[in-house]
């Protein structure tokens, strides 16, 4: 370079205007997310008995910034809450593409149950200028009874129709 001249410019910006998300119709289970999404849920193991664990994966895609997604409140929807033991934890996720992955455990409340409810998803959509809900289809299951194991048949060190003596039983521990 062996010589410079000042430049003068004016640049033109095109204005963004941020709106804040309105607050009139908006959903009681909204958790922020604005743009576009769906909803899409798995679950395994599918029979189980009641108590026993069941993993369910969260799968939320959309078009608007992932990183600020929140999972479906789980604990405060009662179709979930009334058959199902549920974290009222927020779950964390991770991001993949342009899909949220969150994973939970459900507990099945008793023997019956034939499904997993579908789990709601509300959104603001600046396209419509309107909250949308998006629900996952129902997850077919089946809970049988669970085993109940009577309180004599708790693990112990008395062989059945042995006599205790002296108070002491075989391992030396003194029963009350």
């Amino acid at each position: 370079m062996t010589a410079s001249r000042p430049v003068v410019a004016e640049a033109k910006i095109d204005s963004t205007r941020v709106l804040p998300v309105p607050t009139a119709g908006r959903p009681a289970d909204y958790r922020g997310a604005v743009g576009r999404y769906e909803i899409v849920t798995e679950a395994e193991p599918v029979v189980v008995a009641a108590g026993d664990p069941i993993t369910l994966r969260i799968g939320i895609v959309g078009d608007g910034p992932m990183e600020l997604v929140e999972a479906p409140p789980l604990a405060d929807i009662e179709a979930v809450t009334s058959d199902f033991k549920v974290t009222d934890q927020s779950l964390a996720g991770f991001v993949r593409d342009k899909t949220k992955i969150f994973v939970t455990t459900l507990r099945p409340r008793r023997e019956g149950i034939a499904e997993i409810p579908p789990i709601p998803l509300s959104y603001f959509d600046p396209a419509t200028g309107s909250f949308q809900t998006v629900t996952s289809k129902p997850i077919p299951i089946t809970v049988h009874a669970a085993e109940t194991l009577a309180l004599d048949g708790i693990v112990s060190n008395i062989k059945a129709g042995s006599a205790v003596h002296g108070g002491n039983d075989s391992s030396g521990g003194v029963l009350g």
